[in-house]
């Protein structure tokens, strides 16, 4: 059953929908092993039949057990330290499935790549539509991008074949006003370890200003961030194990430190620029973050993430570029105190644009009553059911409350 929880951003709330949503195998499983049991009820020695209703009973006690782990276990969809988007846009127009993101200082410009379109999309510093940017179709599966002011090239890199090619950052053959093709330069292939996973290979990419070298991260089995020169000749590489996945690096030019985007923790880490070291965490209101990019060039600093409508199952999701003030060291998970939360939780700013972007999902529900493709996500990135007019949300204690009913009963 889709999950009907919907969170709002500056909302801390446990949500047990999504909850019981994201353990829906575990509770499939317990069901199916706890009806394949034997009954222990005493049974009439003429009748073999099970008594299914006398054996949930006698096992009431292991129900409350699982149920009780269920809720003390900690929810996916309950974050205490959300970072407050300052602004929202749906990109879907024009990268119907974004998937790298990267800032340009010389041309102050973001560029989005389109996870399986052979483009990359130029946009302004608020997410507004410049041109579009081609390559060669033979480039596939495209995860990762990145920009070097230094050298004047942008980089894109292919997950399954680990392949890094690099293109001129302002130099193009002339196509029209919106469209330009981009002139190749040079590719390399990075080594992974033992990880040679097509469906988990190069899914981050950043380029150090300082040096030059070039930071890519491969996403899983292991998450690894590998440092090579500029030309591709590989020097350093590290496991990442605090994190289930790496989906996007951003190299910070002010803090000389690396970002590191993780879909499947929706956190966002700064580390030193092995990757192995945390200096401070924070979560991010919204799900399927495949993108990261920050500008220190603009007030407020701004950390950018763009969202992944796909997915390879379940709810898919809003083609979203999103931008936050870039967070301070010592505000996040490094310094965490429950009872006492950092003022962008408390008191978070205004979003410009979240309810105009959060709008296009409800004219895409209604268009899926009607067939379409089900398009969903809530203005924090959970699945919200496009049939349900309003989410169900229960707290902890109206769970307790259940319980007890359901050992009275």
């Amino acid at each position: 059953t889709p999950s009907l929880a919907d969170k709002d951003p500056t909302k801390t709330q446990t949500h047990f929908a999504l909850m019981l949503w994201q353990s829906k195998r575990i509770v499939f499983v317990f069901l199916l092993v706890l009806l394949c049991t034997p009954s222990l009820a005493d049974k009439d020695p003429t009748k073999t039949q099970t008594h299914f209703a006398l054996m949930l009973w006698q096992s009431k006690r292991i129900v409350f057990v699982f149920l009780l782990v269920l809720l003390c276990t900690p929810s996916l969809a309950d974050k205490d330290l959300p970072l407050p988007p300052l602004f929202a846009t749906n990109i879907g127009g024009f990268s119907s499935q974004p998937s790298g993101l990267t800032y340009c200082s010389t041309t102050d410009r973001l560029y989005v790549n389109c996870d399986r379109c052979p483009f990359i999309a130029e946009m302004d510093t608020r997410a507004n539509f410049i041109q579009r940017l081609n390559f060669d179709d033979a480039h596939r599966d495209i995860e990762a991008m990145a920009c070097s002011d230094t050298d004047g090239y942008l980089f894109i890199g292919e997950e399954g074949r680990r392949r890094v090619t690099a293109f001129l950052l302002d130099e193009y053959e002339d196509k029209n006003n919106q469209e330009k093709d981009l002139i190749e330069v040079y590719d390399f292939t990075v080594v992974t370890g033992d990880s040679t996973s097509g469906r988990s290979g190069l899914e981050g990419m950043t380029v150090n200003e300082r040096t030059g070298d070039i930071y890519v991260a491969n996403e899983k089995g292991p998450a690894m961030v590998v440092r090579v020169h500029s030309d591709g000749e590989q020097f350093d590489s590290n496991v990442i194990t605090y994190l289930r996945d790496i989906s996007g690096l951003a190299y910070d030019d002010e803090l000389d430190l690396l970002w590191i985007l993780s879909d499947q923790d929706e956190k966002v880490y700064l580390t030193d620029l092995s990757g192995t070291e945390v200096l401070d965490s924070w979560d991010l209101p919204v799900q399927n973050p495949e993108g990261i990019a920050i500008n220190n060039n603009s007030d407020p600093k701004y950390l950018y993430i763009a969202t992944d409508p796909s997915a390879p199952s379940g709810p898919q999701y809003l083609p979203l570029l999103v931008a936050f003030e870039k967070p301070v060291e010592g505000t996040g998970y490094a310094n965490f105190d429950p009872d006492n939360l950092p003022d962008y939780v408390t008191n978070p700013p205004p979003c410009d644009g979240c309810d105009d972007a959060f709008e296009l999902q409800t004219d895409d529900d209604d268009n899926n009553s009607d067939g379409g493709d089900d398009v969903s996500q809530s203005s924090s990135g959970s699945s919200q059911d496009s049939s349900t007019s309003s989410p169900l949300i229960l707290p902890s204690e109206a769970l307790v409350v259940l319980i007890m009913l359901n050992m009275v009963l």
